[in-house]
């Protein structure tokens, strides 16, 4: 009876080993390096595509295998604002002093820094700045990069959990700014989207959710439209240097119109900025990973304790017997 049960028991946990393993192959896909497409203007990397299709600071990402729709980031504007409230925001009652614009007419410059382990895609350019009211002048410029790198695998950069392959890394830099005044404020306008081939109200549903995570020092901005199965998460970091010195963002708001906008405090002349930009897959599929796992592991257990209960019982029939 012993060697019927060693028997059994060894049967079951072979079974359990090997669902096991080929479920683990089919749920985890292999790392792929980041790679840059340069005659497509494409990112690609074993879970997303990041598309740059006017050569400029705008972003579509989508799931590696789906090009018909996903959704858009572009960075707009920075616009220099009086805070006549003192509320650390652009609204109302605050006087716009100047506006750069970042895509649309801007001429960027493209270059790529590539490895193993990361790919690193660089925007840089001498943006113009056009002076709002009376005694404008003409336009001034100012130094815009925005890098944009992703990482092979997982990594921890300061206060980010950075995902490999399926995050890029976001540096800002903002260099000379010409200031109108000494004691005005930085806007950052960015805009969150959606597109598709095959639906044309996409991107007017998208949903968002907006906190701020205290314990990481950081904002997080989740969004996602009804249409897809995926969505983007938007980390904002509370901490920035300006001029070598660590410093803090002034606050982070969401608009109507599907718009972000980062206050940035006053500078002398260099601010680097770190935000990330996350594709979120659906959450169930790793719930039904565990969940099947779970049903394997409670099936097999529940053979091996059958067959000992028979066992046991049979046992006792032929005892009773004798």
């Amino acid at each position: 009876m012993m060697k019927m049960l060693k028997k059994t028991l060894l049967i079951a946990i072979l079974v359990l080993s090997l669902t096991l393993i080929n479920t683990h192959q089919t749920a985890i896909r292999t790392n792929a390096q980041p790679s840059w497409i340069s005659d497509k203007r494409e990112i690609h990397t074993g879970k997303m595509i990041v598309r740059v299709p006017k050569n400029q600071p705008e972003y579509l990402i989508s799931p590696k295998g789906i090009t018909s729709s996903g959704y858009l980031i572009k960075f707009m504007q920075i616009i220099e604002f009086q805070d006549n409230n003192g509320n650390n925001l652009l609204d109302e009652e605050d006087k716009v002093l100047s506006m750069g614009i970042l895509c649309d007419k801007s001429s960027w410059e493209i270059s790529v820094k590539q490895n193993k382990t990361m790919l690193q895609v660089n925007f840089s350019s001498w943006i113009r700045v056009i002076y709002h009211g009376h005694g404008g002048g003409p336009p001034k410029k100012a130094f815009i990069k925005i890098t944009s790198t992703i990482f092979a695998h997982d990594k921890r950069i300061n206060n980010y959990d950075i995902e490999g392959e399926d995050e890029i890394k976001l540096d800002i830099l903002i260099v000379n700014w010409p200031w109108r005044t000494d004691k005005s404020e930085l806007s950052l306008r960015i805009l969150f989207s959606t597109y598709s081939e095959e639906h044309a109200n996409l991107g007017k549903n998208v949903l968002h959710h907006h906190k701020k995570d205290s314990a990481r020092h950081m904002d997080l901005l989740a969004l996602r439209d009804p249409e897809l199965s995926y969505g983007i998460l938007f980390r904002v970091n509370s901490f920035l240097l300006i001029d070598g010195l660590n410093k803090s963002i002034l606050g982070v708001v969401w608009r109507n119109n599907n718009t972000l906008e980062i206050i940035y405090p006053h500078f002398s002349k260099i601010l680097i900025h770190d935000p990330s930009l996350r594709m979120i897959e659906l959450i169930n599929q790793k719930i039904g990973f565990i969940g099947f796992t779970t049903g394997v592991i409670v099936a097999v257990v529940s053979i091996a304790l059958s067959i000992v209960t028979v066992m046991k019982f049979r046992e006792r029939l032929l005892a009773k017997r004798s």
